[in-house]
């Protein structure tokens, strides 16, 4: 095939580009890997490999988990109330468009306003019922992502996690199960 390149970026892609050059260009090669999977949800063919063949080639994904993390950043640079919920809010959706909008970051991300909603209108949030509303959401704006098996595990492990965690709220096991 030949591209060729008809139009400069525009958006989110511009950063996009930059933060790609920008990590290419400064930091070491394998470093560079795990920084472009972790922001811009680019995979280097040889880090990708080496995850590939020792089996772990998911911790290359922008994942809930790296929402999670960043959601984490995120509440700790506002106060309480009416601002917290819109800049985590604005911080986290910013951040699932410049990884790509991975379908595991965006029903992470819907996870997390659904209870950061909760939160603004002072009802309590339940973790299962955020995974449900986050799945049923996804599947009624692409319905072909339900055949698709890796969507179907997240969404049964999200599950899982939810409906036990409040069983085992308080034990080491649980803080082992939910980093996964």
């Amino acid at each position: 095939l030949d591209i060729k390149i008809i139009a400069k970026p525009n958006g989110i892609y511009i950063w996009r580009n930059y933060l790609t050059e920008r990590i290419i260009n400064v930091l070491p090669e394998r470093m560079a890997g795990y920084m472009l999977a972790l922001t811009v949800g680019a995979r280097d063919e040889k880090l990708s490999e080496l995850h590939r063949n020792a089996g772990t080639i998911h911790l290359l994904s922008v994942s809930g988990f790296h929402v999670g993390i960043m959601a984490l950043f995120a509440s700790m640079m506002f106060r309480r109330g009416l601002r917290k919920i819109i800049g985590v809010s604005v911080i986290i959706w910013l951040y699932i468009l410049l990884a790509g909008a991975p379908v595991g970051g965006i029903r992470a991300a819907l996870m997390l306003q659904i209870y950061l909603l909760g939160l603004l209108i002072g009802r309590p949030s339940n973790g299962f019922n955020s995974v449900s509303v986050a799945g049923i959401v996804l599947l009624m704006l692409n319905p072909w992502s339900f055949f698709d098996i890796g969507w179907r595990l997240s969404m049964v492990a999200a599950l899982f996690l939810s409906a036990v965690g409040p069983v085992m709220r308080r034990s080491w096991i649980y803080a082992a199960a939910a980093s996964t």
